[in-house]
């Protein structure tokens, strides 16, 4: 199926068919629509990281005033989001979304 179709079931009559139910579409949910399409390079990154700090390594951030630097303590998955271009509020605000258009159907497979 088109975007062009979707877009008409989606804001048509808002009931997302069987095909498309709890599919993230880059109309309805774009945050969830990005992390689908990076979910290969978001794996990679992950398991990247993970094997960073198996070999004890530990990226670090540079002073304000560029004489030093320190370890990060940001988050492995916040900088990996960040990177990816993917907002988690909105991620998380449209997971929410999706959980209450499936409450709203009853939990019923349309």
């Amino acid at each position: 199926m088109a975007d062009e179709s979707v877009r008409e079931l989606v804001i048509g009559n808002g009931i997302p068919s069987r095909a498309h139910f709890g599919t993230p579409t880059a109309i309805q949910y774009p945050e969830c629509a990005k992390l689908a399409s990076a979910r290969n390079r978001h794996v990679a990154i992950t398991e990247f990281m993970e094997w960073i700090d198996g070999q004890k390594l530990f990226l670090c951030e540079s002073w304000p005033t560029g004489e030093g630097y320190d370890q990060t303590h940001r988050r492995h998955d916040n900088l990996i989001f960040d990177f990816l271009g993917i907002d988690q509020a909105k991620l998380e605000t449209e997971r929410r979304a999706m959980l209450d258009a499936a409450g709203e159907y009853g939990g019923h497979t349309l």
